[in-house]
C-alpha cells in the first residue's frame, strides 16, 4: 500500500488501534506524503506554517506546532499533533490544485524548471543548495529549506527556533539568510538580478524593516545596498559607513503570491555612484545616494530574509533564483 493510500485510510479511520494509534498513523503518513513538496501552509486562522516537511523533522514540525500553541517543545498532545495533521493535509491538498501555488512552483512531482517570470525575462536556473556558501553572522533564526521552487526561508512571528532562546542580541532581530556563490567580491560595474515571491501572509505593509537581499559591507553593521519590503512596496535602501539611511528607491508594489523579478545595476565603488533599478521588466528609477562600497572595504551578496522582531507577524519568501552580469540582457534575454 502506498503512503497515499495509507494516509486516507487513517483520516477515514481504518487504521489499526486506538484513536490516538489512528491519529499517530494519519500523522506519519501524512508526513511521508509531504516530504519534498515544499509546503508553505497555513491552519484555521490563517497563520502561515513556518515549518518545511522536506528540510526538516517530524519532530521539528512539532516543535513549532507547541511553539504555537504556547506548549512546551516535545510535549506531543493530541491538540498539537492534530493541528499539525491539519496543517499538512492543507498544504497536501493546495499542492494539488494548480491554482493554489505561487507562480513559478511546480506541483509535486513536476519539472524543477520554474515558469518564465510575467516581467518576460528568461527564467532563472532554480537556486539549490550549491548558491550557499554559509552565513557569516553567529545566529540564524532558522534553516533555509531546498525544493523545485528554489530557497524557502520560513521566519515564526516571534523570536527563534521553536524550544531554543532567540540567540540575537537583545531579541530585537530575526534571521536567515545564505551568502552568495560567486559572489563572494563583487567589483565594478554588476547588473544582478533576484526572483523571488512573497508567499500569502507575508507582511508587506509592515513600516518596520525587513531585508529580503543584501549587498554587504565586508566589516560589521548596515550595507551600503539592501532589498526591502515594506510600507506595500519593493524598495531599495542606501546607508552611509556609519550605518545612516543617505535614500531609498521604490523598485514596485509588493503583491504576495506573485513572482516579483528585481534588476540591480550597481557600480561598486566609494565615490559618487548611480544605481538604475527595474522591476517586473520595467525600469523603476535612476538615483545616486552615495557611494555602494565602504572604504577600505569589499562588498558581498546575502540572501534570505533579515528583519526587526518587532513585526510579530510570520513569514515565507520563496527565492527562485539570482543571476549577475555585465549587461541588463545578460542577465534578462
Amino acid at each position: 500500500m502506498g503512503v497515499e493510500e495509507q494516509l486516507l485510510d487513517a483520516l477515514m479511520g481504518k487504521a489499526d488501534g486506538s484513536i490516538v494509534d489512528q491519529l499517530d498513523a494519519a500523522l506519519a503518513a501524512a508526513w511521508a506524503v509531504s516530504t519534498g513538496m515544499d509546503l508553505v501552509v497555513a491552519p484555521t486562522g490563517g497563520t502561515p506554517g513556518p515549518f518545511h516537511p522536506g528540510g526538516g523533522t517530524l519532530d521539528l514540525a512539532l516543535d513549532q506546532v507547541a511553539a504555537r500553541w504556547g506548549a512546551a517543545p516535545k510535549a506531543r498532545t493530541m491538540v498539537e499533533k492534530a493541528a499539525l495533521l491539519e496543517q499538512l493535509v492543507r498544504g497536501i491538498a493546495g499542492k494539488r490544485t494548480p491554482a493554489n501555488r505561487p507562480s513559478g512552483t511546480p506541483a509535486a512531482g513536476g519539472t524543477s524548471s520554474p515558469s518564465v517570470p510575467s516581467s518576460g525575462w528568461r527564467a532563472l536556473s532554480v537556486l539549490t543548495a550549491k548558491a550557499a556558501t554559509g552565513e557569516r553572522s553567529s545566529f540564524q533564526s532558522a534553516v533555509p529549506s531546498w525544493g523545485e521552487a528554489g530557497m524557502t526561508v520560513s521566519l515564526l512571528a516571534k523570536g527563534d527556533r521553536p524550544g531554543t532562546p532567540n540567540r540575537t542580541s537583545g531579541g530585537d532581530t530575526q534571521r536567515c539568510e545564505i551568502l552568495l556563490a560567486g559572489w563572494e567580491s563583487l567589483t565594478g560595474t554588476q547588473f544582478l538580478r533576484y526572483d523571488f515571491t512573497l508567499a500569502d501572509g507575508f507582511p508587506v505593509d509592515t513600516t518596520d524593516w525587513q531585508v529580503i537581499a543584501q549587498l554587504k559591507n565586508s566589516s560589521t553593521g548596515s550595507p551600503p545596498l539592501e532589498v526591502m519590503v515594506g510600507r506595500g512596496q519593493v524598495y531599495l535602501q542606501w546607508h552611509d559607513a556609519g550605518g545612516r539611511e543617505t535614500g531609498r528607491e521604490v523598485l514596485g508594489k509588493a503583491t504576495t503570491g506573485v513572482r516579483h523579478s528585481v534588476v540591480l545595476q550597481v557600480p561598486f565603488t566609494t565615490g559618487k555612484a548611480t544605481v538604475r533599478g527595474w522591476f517586473d521588466g520595467a525600469e523603476s528609477f535612476q538615483a545616486e545616494h552615495g557611494p555602494t562600497q565602504y572604504p577600505g572595504q569589499g562588498s558581498y551578496g546575502k540572501l534570505g530574509l533579515y528583519r526587526s522582531n518587532r513585526i510579530g507577524k510570520a513569514a515565507t519568501v520563496v527565492h527562485h533564483g539570482v543571476a549577475r552580469g555585465s549587461s541588463l540582457a545578460a542577465v534578462t534575454s
